[in-house]
């Protein structure tokens, strides 16, 4: 059996294995497929408008009626839309490459309103994400990396963190499996630590990974070969729906 697989049905078995979370947090909570069909609409038609298709455009790649795309407009802005979900991690990433003004940051994202972007700024210092700073009578924003900024106190951070986490984990495998980018990477272990011992491992991203990050993206100022990633890091106990499952 040779192991090379024809385009389409590596794409396909690719897909089918992205649905599998999703599938299976459905069944924990028997959604009817009816109602899965219908958030995988919506979720598609949403990312085909932020890539900036028009409508007409949108149906052609979804291979739909227009009264369907208008009904899948409808479904998104009722239930899911927030276009400025993404606007303050998209300043974070800005300032990962150092401080900047406000003036610098509304030019670099001229999709967004001053306003908007007045807000998210607000709300990033508020909680400590990020930080105002003076230099020469001039405001600059900057990361704050001393605190843990990773702390999901709400729904809506829990959603934003996992739709981040998700777009890195989409990207890697689009990178892997049909680019074979060498900059993407992905390893999944599994194994067994003492329950009290669970906090080590955020000791270590904490104290040693972060830090790392942190100091590599330094070294990075000014050049212009340096390679923008994403990392997501996260662990659960192994096949834990399936044993919540069981218990029930």
């Amino acid at each position: 059996m040779s192991d090379e697989l024809d385009q389409s049905e590596l794409r396909n078995r690719v897909i089918y294995a992205l649905f599998s979370p999703a599938a299976k947090i459905s069944q924990s909570f028997k959604i009817p497929l009816s109602s899965l069909k219908e958030l995988m609409e919506v979720a598609y038609f949403h990312e085909t408008k932020k890539s900036g298709l028009k409508m007409k455009e949108v149906a052609q790649v979804m291979d739909v009626s227009m009264s369907k795309v208008a009904l899948l407009s409808r479904a998104l802005k009722k239930n899911f839309t927030d276009e400025n979900l993404d606007l303050p991690r998209r300043i974070e990433f800005m300032l990962w490459s150092g401080a900047q003004t406000s003036a610098k940051i509304k030019q670099v994202i001229p999709n967004a309103t001053a306003d908007e972007i007045n807000d998210a700024l607000k709300a990033l210092v508020v909680e400590k994400k990020i930080v105002k700073e003076r230099k020469e009578q001039v405001v600059q924003y900057a990361l704050n990396i001393d605190v843990d900024r990773r702390v999901w106190d709400s729904w809506l951070a829990k959603v934003d963190g996992l739709n981040n986490v998700l777009r890195t984990v989409g990207d890697a495998v689009y990178a892997r499996f049909f680019k074979s980018d060498p900059h993407a990477f992905a390893r999944t272990l599994s194994f067994r630590v003492m329950p009290e011992d669970v906090k080590v491992l955020r000791e270590f991203y904490e104290n040693e990974l972060f830090k790392l990050i942190v100091d590599l993206d330094a070294k990075t100022e000014g050049e212009e070969s340096a390679v923008p990633l994403s990392l997501s890091l996260f662990w659960a106990p192994y096949n834990f729906i399936d044993d919540q499952d069981k218990e029930e």
